[in-house]
């Protein structure tokens, strides 16, 4: 998956990046640009909406919301869909990089 992104002046080429999402921007089907696989370790049903607490292989923790009718299970294994539109990025510092037309 490509984000383009003009950097600012603390950028450094080959300076690792941090990739952030909100999570109604990341699909529980696995659709969009690039594909997340996540293990659910808890699932918060509100009624009409539901979050899944999600674990990557690599540990990361995050967030994905989903319609209140997702049937999902504690320890399933799911990939979560994540399109470039909705992707930001940070240097190392948390600064973001703006974001640029595609």
């Amino acid at each position: 998956m490509k984000v383009l992104c003009n950097p600012n002046e603390n950028a450094q080429t080959g300076a690792p990046v941090h990739f952030g999402f909100a999570p109604e921007h990341l699909d529980p089907e696995g659709n969009g640009d690039a594909k997340i696989p996540a293990k659910v370790f808890a699932v918060e049903r509100l009624g009409g909406e539901t979050y899944l607490y999600v674990n990557t292989r690599e540990g990361r923790e995050f967030t994905v919301h989903a319609p209140g009718d997702k049937v999902v299970s504690e320890g399933e294994e799911i990939s979560v869909g994540v399109s470039s539109e909705s992707c930001h990025v940070f240097n190392q510092q948390g600064t973001a990089f703006e974001r640029l037309a595609a």
